[in-house]
């Protein structure tokens, strides 16, 4: 099951990423899936009476309420996945901006400036006692 969890999640990403990046929303949905499943087996061995209610179509109308659990919990660890790879991506891209100022300030490089010898959105102080 993990594996198929893990190839769904690769598939549904539609970009190419490490594959231990998705274990975490994979690990997270089997817990869940494995908690809802668990958690609904006894809710309708204990409590609801579907056949009473239902009649003859009792269990289909329970077999989809647990596929409709059940598919919430993979899109939840889905949704996981691209929240943390959304987290990554932003830690990553600020480091590399970072890492490249750093690298034009340590070649003296100071092409970015503007005309005035200022980096962008940035103005003198002005003197306000002559005013």
């Amino acid at each position: 099951m993990a594996a198929m969890l893990w190839a769904l999640y690769m598939l549904a990403l539609g970009e190419k990423i490490p594959a231990r990046r998705v274990w975490p929303g994979v690990l997270v949905s089997l817990a869940g899936w494995l908690a809802v499943s668990m958690a609904f087996s006894y809710y309708v061995e204990h409590f609801a009476h579907y056949a009473e209610l239902y009649g003859s179509i009792a269990t289909i109308v329970v077999s989809l309420l647990w596929l409709y659990w059940s598919g919430t919990v993979l899109i939840m660890g889905g949704e996981l996945n691209a929240a943390l790879i959304d987290i990554r991506a932003k830690r990553v891209g600020a480091a590399k901006v970072i890492r490249n100022r750093r690298k034009t300030f340590a070649r003296g490089d100071e092409s970015w400036l503007n005309s005035d010898g200022l980096a962008p959105g940035t103005c003198r102080e002005t003197d306000r006692s002559s005013e």
